[in-house]
């Protein structure tokens, strides 16, 4: 294990009987898979996470804007 190369990995997983799940291996889309996250998720969450600080309990959406 040790010097070995971590691999992203995704589950897809049904919430309904019979519950089948499956592995991807991501690692050939790992650069992707950082864009996205840094790109959108992040200041996603940083939209989020300020909303809360403000004691805001909605978001835009919910709010009509």
């Amino acid at each position: 294990m040790a010097g070995e190369a971590l691999k992203e990995i995704y589950v897809v997983a049904r919430l309904a009987e019979p519950y089948p799940w499956t592995w991807f291996d991501l690692t050939d889309r790992a650069d992707e898979l950082d864009a996205i996250w840094y790109d959108e998720l992040i200041p996603e969450i940083r939209t989020i996470a300020e909303s809360l600080a403000r004691g805001e309990r909605y978001g835009l959406e919910e709010r009509g804007l």
